[in-house]
């Protein structure tokens, strides 16, 4: 097997994971967010634990979970906890902005030392700023100030340049200007590319090129889920489309023989993805010191990736690199270890009756979408 370290995701809305077959197009996707204020605190913590196992099955170790749609403590508290149960390692963004009211730094304070309390050194708090409008330089400050991390939301906090650092995450970036690259590459604001989510809107691929170019590190550049009620949980996938995409724009050539014939340097090779879905991952989120590599000292979040199966077979000398960006997937995941923890053994998660959480799923699916008055 290929012993590494675990993928670390790093922009992941976990909360509408309970969605899963339920939303097929973007318009469906944000047609859904009619049932928000009727989710239960019960619907927060399994959609969270939903979508954690998923990321577990796949040998994700560390993730963000974007809890945007969490309306009071109660909720936050349901999320980390779905997060803590399932035992992977996270950040846990907390809005800004709650119930249409600027977050209380005492809510802040209280989900902060729940993580202390009860996240099995784990769980950390983050800060998401979606709809934060004139509470923005507060929301900002009180973060900073608790040592809150990451900051980020969709882009909107480039309205507000003076107040970026590098505890700022960037996401998907289709539309990107060299301009917006400049000043994130001036902030140190990291970056986190939709590879599973974008293609499939439409919007875009990934711009990892453009970001090369424009000179942001691999160190600042990582993969991220999204949502995972219309992309699949896959590091690898996400990974061969940002190593594809990055591809295609380099070369900027149709021309498939004059391709082949000549190709580039490539500028995103095998290699800087692997790094990049692991250690770069864990940059972006400030828990390099702690995972990301199979470095002494660092926290054992570890994978076992089976080389032997029916579409990885290939002599000893064959690229390990090539072969988990192109060949492998979650089926091949074998073991997961998180924080010295075994998770998943023999291709099997531990200790979980998934076929009663799936009912479970399907069960809370029917009663939110009748809460909300929504047919399906």
């Amino acid at each position: 097997p290929n012993v590494m370290s675990g993928f670390a995701e790093t922009h992941w809305h976990m909360w509408n994971s309970l969605w899963k077959g339920l939303v097929n197009y973007a318009t469906e996707y944000f047609r859904m967010h009619a049932v928000i204020p009727t989710l239960t605190v019960d619907d927060h913590y399994k959609a969270v634990k939903l979508a954690a196992l998923e990321a577990l099955n796949a040998g994700v170790t560390t993730c963000h979970n974007w809890a945007h749609a969490v309306r009071n403590i109660d909720d936050m508290q349901a999320e980390m906890q779905a997060l803590a149960d399932v035992g992977i390692r996270a950040r846990a963004g907390y809005p800004s902005v709650t119930s249409n009211a600027p977050t209380k730094i005492d809510d802040l304070r209280q989900a902060l030392n729940w993580t202390r309390q009860n996240g099995g050194g784990r769980i950390d708090l983050g800060l998401i700023l979606p709809e934060t409008g004139e509470y923005f330089a507060e929301q900002v400050k009180a973060a900073r100030e608790l040592g809150l991390r990451p900051i980020t939301d969709h882009g909107a906090f480039l309205k507000h340049p003076d107040l970026l650092g590098p505890e700022f995450i960037f996401t998907h970036g289709t539309d990107v200007t060299p301009e917006i690259i400049a000043l994130l590459k001036q902030k140190g604001v990291k970056m986190a590319f939709c590879p599973g989510t974008d293609p499939m809107i439409g919007a875009g691929l990934p711009p990892v090129y453009a970001m090369i170019q424009g000179g942001i590190p691999f160190e600042n550049m990582s993969f991220s889920v999204d949502v995972s009620n219309q992309s699949p949980v896959d590091p690898f996938a996400s990974l061969r489309m940002m190593v594809n995409a990055a591809r295609i724009q380099q070369a900027n050539n149709t021309d498939l023989l004059a391709i082949t014939k000549s190709p580039p340097k490539w500028a995103f090779d095998y290699q800087t993805a692997v790094r990049v879905g692991t250690l770069s991952g864990a940059n972006v989120l400030g828990v390099s010191n702690l995972t990301g590599s199979l470095t002494p000292g660092k926290r054992a979040d570890v994978i076992m990736v089976r080389t032997d199966d029916l579409n990885m077979a290939a002599n000893k000398k064959a690229n390990p690199n090539y072969l988990l960006i192109q060949n492998a997937g979650p089926a091949n995941v074998d073991t997961v270890f998180v924080d010295g923890i075994l998770r998943k053994r023999n291709g099997k998660l531990i200790g979980h009756d998934f076929r009663a959480f799936a009912a479970e799923i399907a069960d809370a699916q029917v009663a939110m979408l009748a809460r909300a008055g929504l047919a399906h």
